[in-house]
């Protein structure tokens, strides 16, 4: 009889399963990775560009390119493209970040030959309607004043810019003026020289993703779709960081302060990236966290804190974010540092230590579960020129960590005298 005092025995798989994927070349030389896989008859067909914000010459030029792809084209108006879409179930998505820029098509399988020529259209053929221009301007530098009111949102942004400069394409950011200077010929110029072939990627996922191959050849692997004629440079030189350690902006009227304190680090290529997210994990990535016993159970200073090792293409960084009552700042930074220290100064117990890999192992498990979670960390890993192979090694060498490792980590990577201190509040 089965005694239900006694727990199950429970174990982690040695090796990540994957859903392997496919690589075909278009006519043209463009990627094509698929992911085949699924019950239901859907697909998430996702074209990824080399056209993130930090190749902009100004700000807010690579988002509101992408923004403005789906407003109308050579055929069709923005109205008539959300109508096709909705009267077929579809939907488009977008996602812009420092390195990448995407648009992804959700549709049923048997509409792929129906929805393909709507996304050339999109992709290949966008008017940039100057009407709808200056209304998405106006709409958005609304947005922006309201955002930049918000102590979180200036936070980050200048402790970026701390970090970087405010010159450099990781460090920059855009204030509710440069909506003034952005111009219809800025984004007619970004899409030419980074809505190419040569810079792009093509991820299919779901179930029927070969069958939408000739289709892709069809509407996007002609000589149609130029090539640019655009230098894009590839490498920003990532500069050395502001000599302030510590910057304080004052808003009078904020019932809260937001504080980030972090540091430029290695990004996802480097040998030691997987063992340093484990212990930024162990400092606060996890509810259960270091920093979260800390300062939200034992100090009760905030609901929440977090931390995060952050990777770029040229580099990474280990940020620290939260939000307390201004009475608290200072104390909240002291315990901060002091957690950071504890990591250089004490072995992390074993006990710990299995809970996080356990945990980490366990959202790595999940991050593959299905075609589309593949597909989305297909994605992530372009940026890097990585593949699967990277996963499954991280996997492994999450396993096999050890509390030496970690602490000869933190005496290395999080030193309290290279963090940089940001209060916005």
């Amino acid at each position: 009889m089965l005694n239900r005092k006694i727990a199950p025995i429970s174990s982690l798989p040695e090796s990540l399963d994957i859903l392997g994927s496919q690589t075909h070349l278009l006519s043209n030389g463009v990627k094509v990775q698929m992911v085949e896989g699924g019950t239901q008859e859907v697909l998430r067909i996702t074209f990824l560009f080399n056209a993130g914000t930090r190749y902009q010459a100004k700000p807010l030029v690579a988002a509101t390119t992408l923004g403005m792809l789906t407003e109308g084209t050579k055929s069709y108006t923005g109205t008539d493209l959300a109508e096709q879409l909705e009267y077929h179930g579809a939907y488009t998505d977008q996602g812009l970040d420092r390195d990448k820029a995407g648009i992804s098509l959700y549709c049923l399988s048997k509409y792929a030959s129906k929805l393909l020529p709507l996304l050339q259209e999109i992709i290949l053929y966008p008017t940039f309607p100057s009407k709808e221009f200056e209304n998405i301007k106006l709409k958005k530098k609304q947005q922006l004043t309201i955002e930049r009111k918000k102590v979180a949102y200036v936070a980050r942004e200048q402790h970026q810019a701390m970090l970087f400069g405010d010159k450099h394409p990781y460090g920059s950011y855009a204030t509710p003026e440069s909506y003034d200077k952005l111009h219809l010929e800025d984004l007619v110029t970004y899409h030419r020289d980074f809505y190419c072939p040569e810079e792009c990627l093509i991820i299919i996922a779901g179930n029927g993703c070969i069958n939408t191959l000739p289709l892709l050849e069809q509407y996007f692997g002609n000589e149609a779709w130029k090539k640019s004629e655009a230098k894009i440079p590839k490498r920003f030189p990532i500069p050395s960081t502001a000599s302030e350690k510590e910057l304080t902006f004052t808003k009078e009227d904020a019932v809260q302060s937001a504080i980030r304190v972090g540091k430029i680090a290695i990004t996802q290529t480097h040998p030691d990236f997987v063992k340093l997210s484990v212990l930024v994990t162990i400092l606060g990535g996890y509810f259960g966290s270091r920093l979260m016993k800390n300062i939200r159970e034992d100090k009760g200073y905030t609901y929440g804190i977090h931390a995060s090792l952050v990777p770029f293409k040229e580099a990474g960084i280990i940020v620290i974010s939260t939000e307390v009552g201004k009475q608290y700042q200072e104390e909240t930074v002291k315990e901060i540092m002091l957690e950071i220290e504890r990591l250089s100064t004490e072995l992390i117990s074993e006990e710990e230590l299995e809970l996080v890999i356990n945990y980490i192992t366990g959202e790595l498990i999940r991050s593959v579960d299905g075609p589309i979670a593949i597909s989305e960390i297909l994605e992530s890993l372009s940026v890097f020129n990585q593949d699967f192979s990277y996963l499954s090694d991280a996997y492994k060498e999450t396993n096999r960590i050890t509390s030496k490792e970690l602490q000869n980590l933190a005496k290395q990577y999080l030193r309290v005298d290279d963090m940089k201190v940001c209060i916005v509040g």
